[in-house]
């Protein structure tokens, strides 16, 4: 998870080479998201489950869980 300047967050995934142990240019996985601290994020089976605010005009912000599938990629 990467906070940038205006509050926000995206959260990346960055592969390591299993040749050379280096890490490879970093998947932006979702950007543009509020994520309230202290918060929770945590990878099973195959998807990225975190802690987000939502906020909507009117109405008090919710704390929602999402998830990123994150699919079957191979080396």
């Amino acid at each position: 998870v990467e906070q940038l300047g205006d509050g926000t967050c995206r959260i990346l995934r960055v592969r390591v080479d299993a040749a050379t142990g280096r890490a490879r240019a970093p998947q932006v996985l979702a950007a543009g998201i509020t994520i309230p601290a202290p918060s929770a994020i945590t990878v099973s089976e195959g998807a990225v489950y975190f802690v987000s605010r939502e906020e909507r005009a009117g109405t008090p912000a919710e704390t929602i869980v999402k998830r990123i599938p994150l699919g079957v990629q191979r080396d």
